[in-house]
Formats: structure tokens, sequence, C-alpha cells
């Protein structure tokens, strides 16, 4: 009988477990650095946004300026459509914008309309699929912003949820930020920090120790990988086959090194 194929051990840190560890040590890797290195600067592009606009706008203002009907739905749809907002910046955006007046059903429409729509991909559906097929498009995202907010809002006045807990307003406007939010902030900015800096130290734990006799170092281009989830499986599959000893992945450099 032929013998087996043998299968390279995995490179990945989570495979040092077996079972119900392994899973929760590749979840909290996939949590903790590979999505946080893939949402680590819209993120932080947000909260910089959101901070100028706690700062700046006074509490409530946009309460008065946009109502909390359909006006403020429509016209925080109006400012999200043309301009790309990724889904992870516009969430503590929008949560600033609650916390100056804007209704609960207005933020949605923004989280809605800010990273499905903006003017280059509306031109783009339209030059590559027709007229119509844009319009579609554009108008089933335009009719889930209204009715999806006008829900939400129903829903927040039918069980009288304030927006914004009293308890988050006098956080901000007289108490200051609490222990609690001091430590998640610093979780927060620590994770961020690593997915800067800690990309090299995993890198260079993963590189080979040395090249022994008779193997063979090859360089493989690799199209399509656009976050860190896709350099990942990549490497898992190329570590997986069999013969593979360790293999890198650079997702800037669309390359990888078996």
């Amino acid at each position: 009988d032929a013998a087996a194929p043998a299968t390279a051990p995995c490179a990945d840190a989570c495979c040092a477990a077996t079972g119900k560890g392994r899973a929760f040590l590749a979840a909290f890797h996939y949590g903790f650095v590979t999505l946080a290195r893939d949402i680590a600067v819209p993120l932080l592009i947000g909260l910089l946004i959101a901070g100028v606009l706690t700062a700046v706008v006074p509490p409530d203002f946009l309460t008065g300026a946009l109502g909390t009907g359909i006006t403020g739905i429509l016209v925080m749809m109006l400012l999200g459509i043309p301009v790309y907002v990724c889904a992870t910046a516009s969430v503590p955006i929008a949560a600033a914008l609650m916390l100056k007046g804007v209704s609960p059903g207005a933020a949605l429409a923004f989280l809605i309309t800010g990273p499905a729509t903006n003017a280059a991909t509306v031109a783009t559906v339209w030059k590559l699929l027709g007229r119509r097929t844009a319009a579609i498009y554009l108008g089933t995202i335009v009719v889930a912003a209204i009715g999806l907010g006008l829900l939400l809002n129903a829903v927040y006045a039918a069980m009288n949820i304030p927006p914004i807990p009293p308890i988050a307003h006098a956080h901000v406007h007289h108490e200051g930020v609490g222990a609690f939010g001091i430590a998640s902030a610093l979780v927060l900015l620590a994770v961020l920090v690593y997915s800067f800096f800690g990309r090299r130290v995993e890198e260079g734990s993963d590189a080979p120790s040395g090249q022994a006799e008779g193997e063979e170092t090859v360089a493989l281009a690799v199209t399509g990988m656009t976050c860190e989830h896709c350099a990942s499986r990549v490497r898992a599959a190329l570590t997986a086959v069999a013969g593979v000893r360790a293999a890198q992945v650079d997702l800037a450099a669309k390359k990888a090194t078996v």
C-alpha cells in the first residue's frame, strides 16, 4: 500500500490546543488580532470624528435642527448616500450624533446608507449593470433606511426608551468617564497598538529557523486578498499542503513565501 502523504503541521498558534480550546484560541485570535488589523485605521478615523462632534456640537443641538421624525431620517440618509463611510467608522460617528440629538432611526439610516452607497459605487453599478439595476439597488437601500428608521423610532417611543440613557449623559457632561470606561479604552488602545506593531513579531516567529538540506523556498504571487482574514486563510491553505514546513503571507505585497 502507498503511504499516505504527510501533512505539514499547522503553524498557527491556535493549533497548539485541540477541541474546544483550539476553537476558543482561534476565535480569540481572529477577534483581537486578525479583525483588529482590518478595522484599526477606519475605527480610529471614526473615533476621531466622533470625538470632534462630541466636543464641538452642543448637547441636543441636532434635536432642534433635524427633529425626531422622518426629517432627520431623510437628512442623515442623504448625507450617507453620496459619501462613503465604512461600517467600522460609521458606528462611533452615529453614536456621537445620537448624543447630540439625532434620533435612533436617523442614526440607523446613516449606518445603512453610509457603508452601502457612495457616488463611485452607484456610478460603477450604473455603468456595468445598467440604469435599471442601479435604480433598484439605490431604491432598495433608500426604502430600507427610511422604513427601518421609522420602525426603530416607533419601537423607542412605544417602549419609552430614551435614545441616550441618562447615565451616559451624566458621564459625558458632568462626571467624566468612569473606571470601566477608562479600562475599556486602555484595552482597545492595546489591541489597536498590537494590530500595528504585532505583525512583525508574528511574522518573525512564523519564519523558518533555517532551510534544511533538500528544502526549497518558493515565492508566490497571490492576488485577490483584501484583508487579514484573506491572508490567514491563504496561509492556512498553504501550510496544509503536504511537504510545506512554513508559509508567510504578505498582504501588502500580495505574495506568499513557502
